[in-house]
């Protein structure tokens, strides 16, 4: 692989090979980036088999009774089926 210290005197020649060297290090990127992607996503549940829809059924550990009807209200849409 050419040195950067090395640019200074690229040849045409040894230009074209830089440029080559460096898209086929782009070109690995990607297909690197796209395994890692597809890796991932299929370690994420199926659409109709997850639990997100209840994630928050146990995070509210305040006593219902605690919680202010103006409180309620500004969190209805969110949280309103817990409460």
């Amino acid at each position: 692989m050419l040195r950067a210290a090395h640019a200074g005197k690229l040849t045409p020649l040894a230009s074209w090979e830089l440029l080559t060297e460096i898209l086929d290090v782009l070109r690995r990127n990607v297909e690197n980036s796209k395994r890692i992607v597809r890796e991932i996503a299929l370690r994420f549940p199926l659409p109709g088999k997850c639990r997100c829809g209840d994630a928050l059924k146990y995070a509210i550990i305040t006593d219902r009774k605690r919680i202010p009807a103006a409180a309620r209200r500004r969190l209805d849409l969110l949280i309103g089926k817990y409460l």
